[in-house]
């Protein structure tokens, strides 16, 4: 619910074009025939779904992704951007986010709500995407960006067949669901 309301608060304050006009520098690679008024990124998931023609993901810098998700009113950061020491020139920054956990507009009264630790990682072909609770954590414990998976490509997404969220990386894709946990594929594109 919470990204449907900001989902909707991001369309209603004009979506791309009230997020900062930046399509040069950082993450931009140069490339100038992307959606709206950003670039494409240059490495593309495969299909989210077979008979559907998914359309690219536009490229975002790390400042813009994190107003594009609500930025402070939503993401609280916990550290200072910081370039990463790797041969692709990353860069990250984290952040904390409330994330809901039981209640609704029927039973306000059970409303609770955590907060989850998040993450903001960029680099030049794989511009700026979330990661955040159990993936988060269990990327990181196997070496981030510098791990097999290497930079995310997406940010998180529902699952088509099941209650849970997956979310793409260079090199695999990693799922979480109630029941199963998390759960790493490593392939290539």
């Amino acid at each position: 619910m919470r990204r449907l309301v900001l989902a909707a608060l991001f369309l209603l304050a004009g979506g791309c074009a009230s997020v900062s006009q930046t399509t040069g520098g950082e993450g931009s690679g140069g490339r100038s025939y992307g959606i709206g008024h950003r670039p494409v990124q240059e490495i593309q998931p495969p299909p989210f779904e077979a008979l559907v023609d998914t359309p690219p993901i536009a490229c975002y810098s790390l400042t813009d992704k994190h107003e594009a998700f609500g930025g402070t009113a939503a993401y609280t950061p916990t550290s200072d951007e910081r370039r990463l020491d790797d041969s692709k020139g990353g860069l990250m920054r984290r952040y904390t986010v409330p994330e809901p956990i039981a209640g609704n507009c029927q039973a306000p009264q059970l409303f609770k709500v955590v907060r989850l630790e998040a993450a903001i990682y960029w680099s030049p072909k794989t511009c700026a995407h979330v990661i955040r609770g159990p993936l988060l954590s269990v990327w990181e414990q196997q070496g981030a960006h510098r791990g097999e998976l290497g930079y995310p490509i997406t940010d998180e997404l529902p699952m088509a067949q099941a209650v849970g969220i997956h979310q793409y990386f260079e090199n695999g894709e990693m799922a979480w669901t109630p029941i199963g946990g998390v759960v790493v594929r490593r392939f290539t594109y």
